[in-house]
């Protein structure tokens, strides 16, 4: 959060932290393809092979959020007001340079 405030282009940052609610469906995307694989049973041994690196991506995936080496999350905030004039007017500047009528 700090290096998201640090940057003085946004303002209000929330965070949370979506570890605790999230994680067991890591697990239970795979197991919802054990349980019906036709959909990949026909797709020939491409699809096999991706399937199977998928499986042990999210597991592993699983593992690190569940020891706390990954975090999932969701962050907001709002671009501060200095920021936002400065892109409108680098916005502005750009397409002068294009030769393109900006709408302000």
């Amino acid at each position: 959060m700090a290096c998201l405030q640090g940057t003085g282009k946004l303002q209000a940052v929330e965070v949370e932290d979506w570890t605790q609610p999230t994680i067991d469906s890591w697990r239970h995307s795979i197991w919802v393809g054990v349980y019906d694989p036709w959909i990949v049973v026909f797709k020939g041994p491409v699809v096999w092979y991706r399937t199977m690196r998928e499986i042990v991506t999210l597991e592993r995936m699983h593992r690190a959020f569940d020891k706390g080496l990954m975090q999932y999350g969701m962050m907001k905030a709002v671009k501060s007001t200095t920021h936002a004039a400065d892109q409108q007017n680098s916005s502005r500047t750009l397409a002068k340079a294009q030769g393109v009528k900006s709408p302000g």
